[in-house]
Parts: C-alpha cells; structure tokens; sequence
C-alpha cells in the first residue's frame, strides 16, 4: 500500500495484532513486485521460486557428492518426511529460496572458488544476519580476500536497501529483531528457546509448553554463556582441521570444507535466537557429504546423526505430549533443539 515496510500499519495481522517485520530492507526491495500482484498470485509465484530453488540445491548436493542413488533417495525421503518441512509449508517461509544460493555457495568453496562463494555468504548474511558464524571459515583459514568479498557483498546490500527505503526503514528492521516474544516454541532449535521453556514457557493455544520454574531474567545469562562456549569450540574446531593449502590431498580439504561447513551452519542455528527447524535444510548437502565420506564402521558419531535425524521426524504432537510438565518441556519438548546439538556434536573433529 506504499506504507512503511516497518510501520504499524503495514503489519497489521488478520486478527488484529502486530507481526515485526524481521526481513531487512534490501529483502523486501527484492519481493516488492509481488505487491502488485493479488495475495493468490503472488503466493503462487512464491511457492514456485521456492520449489525451483530447493529442487536447484537438491541437484547440487547429488552433483557434489559422492553418495549412491540409495544415499540420495534415503536424503530425498528424509527431507520430505521432516518436522522442518511440515514446518516450512505452514508457514511458507524464506527457507527455500535462500537454499538454492547457499548450497550453491557451499559448492563453489568445494571446488576452491572461494571469492564466489564468499560474495554469495556475504549477501546470505546480510538477509539472515544468524548465518554470521559462516566468516569464521574464512577467518580461521586466513582467506582474508575472501573475507573481504563477503564484507564487502553484505556492506552493499545493506546499503541498496538503506537507499532504497531509507534509514528509518533500517533502524525499523533493527527494532523489530529485539521484539521477538514467541522464540520458545516448539520449532524453535535453538539453545535459547531451551532457556525459555525452562525459565518462562510458552502458553499457545497449540503445543504449550511449561516452564521448569518461572525466572525469565536467567534466559539471557545462559543463553549467552552456552552460545560463547558453543562459538568457542566451533572455532576451535576449524583452527584443528584446516584444510591443506597445497595440491594432493582434495578429499582432506573437501571434508574438512564440509565438516566446517555443518559445524558452523548448526552453530549458527543453536546461537541464533530465530533458530527455526525450517532453516535445517541449510545442513542437508554438508550432513549428506559428512555420511558419504566419513568412517562406514558405526562410530559413536555416526550413531549420534542418526539418533539427530530420527528425532526431526517426530511429530510437535508427540514432543509436546507430556503437557503441562516443566521438565518434559527441556526434554521431550526441547526434541528438535537437541537434535541440532546431536548434529554439531557429531560434526566436530573426533580426537
């Protein structure tokens, strides 16, 4: 309606409340045709770029790896039947439009091409600001000019839509980010939401969740104490398995690109307070890789990615099925959050 992307009036939901815009300026430039179109037709055309991203990153990720037809369609199958996918088309979300680019990005440092690659992370970046942990790569691995690209490419989109919009509409998106009251429900995976289920709940209409003991004002303590642990080790991880610079070992560097690659992405998803199920498709080409390429004797780590996927497909019915019950709410509740943590364990170098 020509209004303030950020302004009240333009974020009136349908029963009358107030949904913060929490895609940034340069985003909303990019969808701002589809205001011209009907609501039907332009969910059309949404639900049809998703679909041709998605299926653009499944391509790349049978391309790039080594795994078998079988390989490929337990994956396909895996993601189809996931709790992130229910989660997905309910809420007909960014993920899949984002999960072309990343993927291809996560192809192109594969095969070296680290400045394209980074051009891509860096514009990711500037619309999801969680994927932030994915520079580590490049810092730890002293890839200052790529580091640079993807400065450099998220400095720019930022600028485009401050231009486009204007610095309120900035400072807009800014605010609404710290409005966000609802990051304890049950498809949030991050360790965040697990504070606040344990120390405030969440009382929805659908899968309610009950705190451990009322005391909100720890969440922001523990979450930052676990998310600089979680950080911490993450970067650790790359400055222990660093790829080689040298020609004659590719496979030690594409699985260590690939191992750096899932640790960081489910890092990044775990710090994140907006770590929604719906962006684990972010992990699905390096989890494939990871299980292609690694130990086929059934170690601990891989028994661990296994015991991970199993729980995302458990149905919200039955992780919230021990309602109301403060400890089935950090537990049984908290399923999807401890899967994601599963993932990054099983990801970390294992010495």
């Amino acid at each position: 309606r020509g209004g303030h992307p950020y302004g009240a009036d333009s974020l009136k939901a349908s029963n009358g409340g107030v949904i913060p815009n929490l895609n940034p300026p340069q985003f909303v430039l990019i969808t701002r045709p589809l205001a011209a179109l009907t609501p039907r037709s332009a969910l059309a055309v949404w639900m049809a770029a998703s679909l041709l991203s998605a299926v653009a990153a499944l391509v790349l990720i049978a391309r790039a790896t080594s795994a078998t037809p079988l390989a490929i369609g337990a994956m396909l199958l895996l993601v189809t039947c996931s709790a992130a996918t229910g989660a997905f088309v309910v809420a007909m979300q960014v993920t899949w439009l984002l999960w072309g680019p990343l993927a291809w990005s996560w192809v192109a440092m594969r095969r070296g091409r680290w400045t394209s690659a980074a051009v891509i992370v860096g514009v990711l970046v500037s619309l999801k600001p969680f994927l932030l942990p994915l520079l580590f790569v490049f810092v730890a691995w002293r890839r200052w000019g790529a580091l640079a690209a993807a400065m450099s490419s998220a400095a720019l989109a930022y600028a485009v839509g401050i231009a486009a919009f204007g610095w309120d509409a900035f400072s807009g998106w800014l605010h609404g980010l710290g409005t966000i009251t609802w990051a304890g429900q049950i498809f949030n995976a991050s360790i965040y939401a697990l504070w606040t289920r344990g120390f405030e709940g969440i009382a929805t209409a659908v899968w309610p969740l009950a705190p451990v003991v009322v005391a909100p004002r720890a969440i922001v303590p523990l979450w930052a104490l676990s998310s600089v642990v979680l950080l911490a080790l993450s970067a650790w991880s790359l400055r222990h398995e660093a790829p080689p610079r040298r020609e004659g070992a590719p496979d030690a560097a594409t699985r260590a690109i690939d191992r750096a690659w899932l640790v960081l992405t489910a890092a990044a998803l775990l710090v994140s307070p907006v770590g929604w199920i719906y962006y684990l498709f972010f992990l699905t080409g390096p989890v494939l890789a990871w299980w292609t390429t690694g130990d086929d004797r059934l170690t601990w780590p891989r028994v661990a990615m296994m015991a991970a996927l199993a729980l995302l497909m458990v149905s919200p019915d039955v992780l919230a099925g021990a309602q109301p019950h403060g400890w089935a709410s950090v537990t049984l509740g908290s399923g999807y959050m401890w899967s994601l943590l599963l993932i990054w364990i099983a990801a970390l170098p294992q010495r």
